[in-house]
């Protein structure tokens, strides 16, 4: 799997994202839905690249040759979803319909979340609105250069105090401190980053590379997993499916690469599950398959 998307720089100027933010906010939704349309049409025409990618990823998930309205509609999906985050980060969750499938599954002690680039992982934070011991952290990556991330930074300055930021030791460290803190800890684990090892498993029957960290840390850390997904369903509606992923490793088991490979593949398989139940919602528009690594 490719690492070009770290290399990539958010499209559009902050003074137009910051247009959006006062439309969405100060307008409502309806104006806001008007000028999706605009945006989505025109990152479909200007964005070569993300096309190609978002076709071929189509025709696996579709089981059929994507039509141009298909692309359309992966790519308003997207712009969905990002217009709710804003709405999600500005504390506005009662605009937005959440169903929540399968919350009582997760302990009242910590666990850990694996999502994917599939729907809004921000959705999550509706967790605590029905759950008031709900505390979900997120690991990832930062990306200083992000224009998207400046401006959600500027909605809720205090996001920052949820994220674990990748990178050193002291990022297990202070995952295990969340963890026993009672905390769910969520990670995305579809994308590579520049530096990571990889592990190779199989995707819509093909080879593809997902990231070891986060199925090394999910054997390593002996707490249950669970598969976390905030699947946008329309305008204004998402399913959080949760479900469980895997029991924590028994003490005298020591993680290797088969456990992390099978982790992984389990992953895989579980994605692609979903990517078929909900195909318009998975946002990786770069060529997932190539690049593949060694197992």
């Amino acid at each position: 799997m490719s690492t070009r998307w770290t290399q990539k720089r958010s499209r559009g100027s902050l003074a137009m994202m910051r247009l959006m933010v006062w439309i969405a906010l100060g307008l409502g939704r309806l104006p806001a839905r008007v000028v999706l349309h605009g945006i989505t049409a025109y990152f479909l025409l200007f964005s070569m690249e993300g096309r190609r990618a978002s076709r071929a990823y189509l025709h696996r998930a579709l089981q059929r040759r994507p039509r141009l309205a298909d692309l359309y509609r992966h790519y308003f999906t997207f712009a969905c979803t990002l217009l709710d985050r804003v709405y999600l980060l500005a504390g506005r969750i009662g605009v937005l319909q959440v169903d929540i499938r399968g919350l009582d599954a997760l302990p009242a002690d910590g666990c850990l979340l694996l999502g994917a680039h599939l729907g809004n992982f921000d959705v999550l934070r509706v967790l605590a609105e029905h759950d008031p011991d709900a505390d979900v952290r997120v690991l990832m990556h930062l990306r200083p250069d992000s224009k998207i991330e400046r401006i959600f930074d500027e909605l809720n300055p205090g996001l920052r105090r949820q994220i674990i930021p990748i990178g050193g030791i002291t990022s297990l460290l202070r995952v295990k401190e969340a963890l026993e803190e009672g905390a769910q800890v969520g990670m995305l684990a579809d994308r590579l980053v520049s530096g990571d090892r990889a592990v190779t498993c199989h995707f819509f029957g093909e080879p593809v590379s997902l990231p070891v960290g986060p199925f090394l840390m999910a054997a390593k850390l002996r707490v249950p997993v669970f598969l976390c997904l905030g699947l946008h369903r329309g305008w204004g509606r998402y399913q959080v499916v949760i479900e469980p992923f895997a029991e924590p490793a028994a003490a005298d088991v020591t993680p290797d690469d088969a456990a992390v490979a099978e982790y992984a593949q389990a992953f895989a398989e579980r994605l692609e599950y979903w990517c078929r139940q909900a195909p318009y919602n998975w946002f990786n528009f770069y060529d997932f398959w190539a690049g593949t690594a060694s197992a």
